[in-house]
């Protein structure tokens, strides 16, 4: 899912017009003004803004629905950015409003996924219900149907726990997954969120020893991170001398790290949110786009609430060394069970606080024979395709399982 974020737009001139034009409701010249952009990562930032700006102020979803139909008309959004659109509508949405905007998402990933060869000869099938926990997702797989039964909670409210049902991209990961299955029927769990909290389910990320974890949306729906990949490889400059970590303070992992390296000057760190309950005084700053990250050759990772998916597995297949956190409650992703295999990897932990051996350590090491220890690891191997068919046999032990 595309993730709510405040945009910044370098290209003032620009923003300032698509802004005059919004302020006007001049929404015709709005379609104009894109067709005029060619640098897609603008266009990809005036879209989210567009967008946000419908919800903002209150428009209805039929105008946003049209906008969507109308871009794709003209080529200038695809059908894998709508699917990935995941707006946060008004609270004063109407529930049908919301059931029509799930589906209208819903079909655009099925056009996505049939336009884009993942799934071949099967027929799929959207209900929405409401009797059980927003974040699931049920499938049944009977031969070649696919029956997809989407959560959308009931309340007036449409607060922040509902709308993690209207996550377009996850809603592939399922599909694709039961499309690899060999049996004639199946009924599968599958949990959308990052928590992982429930028992027999198939879940991106989780903490629960009794969940089956599955690759995450963005490894699907980015194709195993092809073109991240490449520039990755580019990257060629950097310090040795200090490590980075980016992030929000939202775990008490996390917490008690920052609290405990806070004035440590081998560490960057660029914290960009801090939740209430852990009361910290700190200057809060804007994201870093991830690939700046890695002018620093030290890369740290740390499990928050939830996780951020594509985060750890792009800095373990870098080459670059990584320093993680080892997780006070287990938490992992489908790939974590391998990660001993890797020798760009080291552990720290909070309880002994060793951190600044750990770095140490490392920064002799790479320091020595850099050039010869950043190499390709087996992340770099894993395809797409490989890794769904390993997924479906793993969710296969808890099919015709209900979740608790």
């Amino acid at each position: 899912m595309m993730e709510k974020k405040n945009i910044v737009i370098n290209n003032s001139l620009e923003f300032e017009k698509l802004n005059d034009y919004l302020l006007k409701g001049d929404y015709s010249s709005i379609t104009d003004f894109f067709l005029t952009i060619k640098n897609k990562s603008l266009l990809t930032n005036f879209l989210f803004y567009f967008f946000n700006f419908l919800v903002k102020k209150n428009e209805t979803t039929n105008l946003v629905e049209y906008y969507l139909d109308w871009f794709l008309k003209l080529s200038i959004i695809n059908l894998k950015h709508a699917a990935a659109i995941n707006f946060n509508l008004s609270e004063k949405a109407s529930r049908n409003e919301r059931v029509n905007f799930l589906k209208k998402g819903l079909d655009f990933t099925k056009k996505r996924l049939i336009d884009e060869g993942h799934i071949k000869n099967f027929e799929l099938n959207f209900f929405i219900i409401d009797n059980y926990p927003p974040s699931l997702v049920k499938v049944e797989k009977k031969g070649n149907t696919l029956n997809i039964f989407h959560n959308l909670s009931g309340k007036k409210n449409f607060n922040s726990e509902t709308r993690n049902t209207i996550n377009l991209m996850s809603v592939s990961v399922p599909i694709l997954v039961c499309s690899q299955i060999n049996n004639s029927m199946a009924t599968i769990y599958f949990e959308l969120s990052d928590y992982g909290e429930f028992e027999n389910t198939a879940t991106f990320s989780s903490a629960n020893e009794k969940s089956v974890l599955i690759p995450d949306y963005r490894f699907v729906n980015r194709s195993a991170y092809k073109e991240i990949l490449l520039e990755l490889k580019k990257i060629n400059k950097f310090t040795f001398s200090d490590a980075i970590w980016a992030g929000s303070i939202n775990s008490i992992d996390r917490f008690i790290f920052v609290k405990n390296n806070i004035n440590n000057k081998n560490l960057k760190l660029n914290i960009t949110k801090v939740l209430k309950e852990y009361d910290f005084s700190y200057k809060i700053n804007n994201r870093i786009p991830f690939l700046e990250q890695f002018k620093y050759l030290i890369q740290i990772d740390i499990d928050g609430i939830g996780n951020a998916y594509d985060s750890c597995f792009l800095k373990l297949v870098s080459g670059f060394p990584v320093l993680k956190l080892q997780s006070s409650r287990n938490f992992r992703q489908w790939y974590y069970d391998d990660l001993k295999n890797l020798d760009n990897l080291y552990f720290f932990d909070n309880k002994n606080n060793n951190f600044q051996t750990v770095f140490n350590n490392c920064q002799k090491e790479w320091e020595k024979s850099f050039i010869n220890k950043k190499k390709e690891n087996f992340l770099t191997k894993m395809t797409l395709e490989n890794e769904l068919k390993l997924a479906a046999h793993r969710v296969m032990r808890i099919s015709n399982k209900s979740p608790n």
